[in-house]
C-alpha cells in the first residue's frame, strides 16, 4: 500500500511538473507574440496612424454628409464648427509648408512698410469716411451717432495723459476692427444670422442650469427669480468654463484672438490676451489668467487690463439677461466689438511711455498658468465652488445698492416735497439731466433720452444688472402699451450702452482683486483706476455709437435681412 501511494505521488509530481512547463511555454509564447506585435506597431506606427485617422475622418465625413442631407438646419452647428476647424488646419499647413517661401515677400514689405502703412491708412480712413457720409446723409439719427462717435474720440484725446506718446496705429486699428465687426454683424445677412444663431444657441445652452436649480430649489424655483434662476446660471457657467480651461480650449481660443489683436494693433501680447479673454470670461477671472505677468506690466498695460474689464461682459451675461427679454445677439456683438475698442481707447487715454517686457505672444502662451485640476470631475467641482464667492458678492452688492438707492430716493423725495417737487429722485436729479446729452449724442431719439439717461446713471452708480432689469421692464411696457417705454432703436442702443462692467462697484472689486495680487503697486492702481473706469464707459458709448451709425431702421432692416436670407435659401 505504501509503495502504491509513493507511485501515485511520483506520478502526480510528474504531472505538475509537465503542467508547469506547459504553462511557462504558453506564457512565453504569449510574451513573444506581444513583443512581436509591439515591434510591428513601432515599425509601422506612421502607417497605422494615417490609417486610423483616415478611417475616423471618413467615418466623420460620412456622418456629417448624411446629417446635412437629412436636415441641414439641425446639422448646421456641427457644419459650422467643422468648417472653422478645417480652415484652421489649412492655415497651419500653409503656414508650416510655405513659411520659407514667404520670407522674400516679408522682407520686401518690411523694407517699404512706412509707405504701405500710409497708403493703407489713407485708403481705409478715406473709404470709411465716404461710407459714413453717404450712408448717413438721409438719416438724422445715424448722422448724430456718427458725430457722437467723433466727439468721444476727441474727448479721449483731450483727456490723454501724454499726447505726444500716442501711437495712432493702435488707436486707428482698434477703431477700424470695431467698425468692421459692427459692419459685418449689423449690415450683412451672414453676420446678422450668425450672431442671431450664436445668441439663440448660447441662450439655449444656459437653460440647462434650470435642471440643477429645479432639483435643488423645487418646481417653483422661478418664483424667486433672481436668487434661484439667475444666480445658478453663474455657477453653471463657471463650472463649464473651468472644464474648458482644464481641456485647454479657453487658452487656445483666447490665444488666437490675442494673436490677431497683437499683430494688427501692435499692442503687447499680455494686454491683447486680456482683451480677448474678456469676451469669454469675467474681468476678475481674466486677471487670474494673466497673474504671472502682473508684477512686470507697465502702468499703461494695467490701464488697458482695467479698461478691457470695464467695457465688456463675460459669457454668462447672455444667460442672465436673455430671460429678462434682452436680445442676446446684441449682448454678444457688443462684447466682441468692444474688445479691440477697449485697447484703442485705453492707449488713447494712457499711452505707453515705457518698454514693455511681454511683446510677443509666445512669451505669454508659455507662461499662462495651467489648470491645477487633476481630472475632469475635479474641474467641474472646482468651477462650481469658485462661483460661490461671485454669487454671494453679486447678491450682497445688489441688496446693499438697491436698498441704499431706495433710501436716497426717499431722502430726495422728502427734501423735494419741501419745495413742491415730491417726485424728486436720484434718477431724475442726477441721471436724467447729466447723461441726457450723452444719450442724444449716441443717437437715441430725443423723446427717449431721459429714460436712457436714467439707465446710464443706474449702470455707472449702481451696476449694470439693475440697469438691465429696468430696461427689461421698459421693453415689457412697450409691448403692453404702458409708460415709460422707448422705441426699438433706443432699446437696441441702450443694450449696447449698458453692456459693460463700468460701474463704481466693479471699480472697488477690481482694485481689491489686483491689490491682493500685486500689493506693492496698490497706490499706482488707485491712481489709474478712475481713468480706466472713464475709458471703459467711453468704450461702451463708442460701441453704441457705431451700432447707432449702422442700424438703419431696426424693424425694417431686420425684416429686409430676413427676406434676403429667405430668398437666398430658396434660390
Amino acid at each position: 500500500m505504501l509503495e502504491m501511494a509513493n507511485d501515485d505521488s511520483t506520478v502526480h509530481k510528474r504531472e505538475l511538473t509537465e503542467d508547469g512547463k506547459s504553462h511557462r511555454t504558453i506564457t512565453g509564447c504569449i510574451i513573444t507574440t506581444i513583443e512581436l506585435v509591439k515591434m510591428s506597431i513601432q515599425r509601422h506606427q506612421v502607417q497605422l496612424w494615417y490609417s486610423i485617422n483616415s478611417i475616423l475622418g471618413l467615418s466623420y465625413s460620412a456622418f456629417l454628409i448624411y446629417a446635412c442631407y437629412r436636415s441641414f438646419y439641425d446639422a448646421m452647428t456641427l457644419f459650422v464648427f467643422t468648417g472653422l476647424t478645417l480652415m484652421y488646419l489649412l492655415y497651419t499647413i500653409i503656414r508650416d509648408k510655405t513659411g520659407a517661401c514667404l520670407v522674400p515677400v516679408i522682407q520686401l514689405i518690411n523694407k517699404y512698410q512706412t509707405v504701405i502703412k500710409r497708403f493703407l491708412y489713407i485708403i481705409l480712413l478715406g473709404g470709411l469716411s465716404i461710407f459714413i457720409i453717404m450712408d448717413t446723409r438721409h438719416a438724422r439719427n445715424q448722422l448724430i451717432s456718427a458725430v457722437g462717435f467723433v466727439s468721444i474720440i476727441i474727448f479721449c484725446f483731450v483727456c490723454s495723459k501724454n499726447h505726444s506718446k500716442i501711437l495712432w496705429r493702435q488707436v486707428v486699428w482698434g477703431i477700424l476692427l470695431q467698425f468692421f465687426l459692427g459692419l459685418f454683424i449689423l449690415r450683412t445677412v451672414a453676420g446678422y444670422e450668425l450672431f442671431q444663431w450664436l445668441g439663440s444657441a448660447i441662450a439655449y445652452f444656459f437653460t440647462f442650469s434650470n435642471y440643477g436649480a429645479e432639483f435643488v430649489f423645487g418646481d417653483n424655483f422661478e418664483d424667486h427669480y433672481f436668487a434661484f434662476k439667475v444666480l445658478p446660471v453663474i455657477i453653471y457657467f463657471s463650472s463649464v468654463i473651468n472644464v474648458l480651461y482644464y481641456l485647454g480650449v479657453i487658452k487656445f481660443c483666447v490665444s488666437k484672438l490675442a494673436w490677431l489683436l497683437h499683430r494688427t494693433m501692435q499692442t503687447s501680447a499680455v494686454e491683447s490676451f486680456n482683451a480677448a479673454g474678456n469676451i469669454f470670461i469675467g474681468q476678475v477671472e481674466t486677471v487670474f489668467l494673466i497673474r504671472p505677468f502682473l508684477h512686470d506690466m507697465t502702468s499703461s498695460e494695467l490701464h488697458a487690463v482695467l479698461t478691457g474689464g470695464f467695457s465688456t461682459m463675460s459669457g454668462d451675461a447672455t444667460g442672465v439677461y436673455a430671460p429678462l427679454g434682452i436680445d442676446p445677439m446684441h449682448i454678444i456683438s457688443a462684447s466682441v466689438m468692444s474688445a479691440p475698442a477697449a485697447l484703442a481707447i485705453s492707449k488713447l487715454f494712457y499711452p505707453e511711455d515705457k518698454k514693455t517686457k511681454y511683446i510677443t505672444s509666445e512669451n505669454v502662451n508659455e507662461n499662462i498658468s495651467k489648470s491645477k485640476d487633476r481630472n475632469l470631475l475635479e474641474a467641474v467641482s472646482h468651477g462650481a465652488t469658485m462661483a460661490i464667492s461671485s454669487v454671494s458678492m453679486i447678491a450682497a452688492n445688489l441688496i446693499a445698492f438697491i436698498a441704499l438707492l431706495e433710501l436716497l430716493n426717499n431722502l430726495l423725495a422728502w427734501i423735494g416735497a419741501m419745495v413742491g417737487i415730491p417726485q424728486l429722485s436720484f434718477e431724475q436729479l442726477i441721471c436724467s439731466y447729466v447723461f441726457m446729452p450723452v444719450a442724444f449724442s449716441i443717437g437715441v431719439e430725443w423723446d427717449d433720452c431721459q429714460v436712457v439717461a436714467e439707465l446710464i446713471g443706474l449702470k455707472i452708480f449702481i451696476n449694470e444688472f439693475v440697469a438691465y432689469v429696468r430696461l427689461s421692464e421698459i421693453i415689457e411696457n412697450g409691448k403692453i402699451g404702458e409708460e415709460p417705454s422707448i422705441s426699438t432703436r433706443s432699446e437696441v442702443l441702450a443694450t449696447y450702452i449698458l453692456c459693460g462692467f463700468d460701474n463704481i462697484a466693479s471699480m472697488g472689486i477690481m482694485l481689491a482683486c489686483l491689490s491682493s495680487l500685486i500689493p506693492e503697486r496698490k497706490s499706482e492702481l488707485a491712481k489709474i483706476i478712475t481713468r480706466s473706469l472713464i475709458a471703459g464707459s467711453c468704450t461702451c458709448f463708442l460701441t453704441a455709437c457705431i451700432a447707432g451709425t449702422l442700424i438703419i431702421m431696426i424693424h425694417s432692416s431686420i425684416e429686409a435681412l430676413k427676406s434676403i436670407s429667405h430668398s437666398i435659401s430658396l434660390g
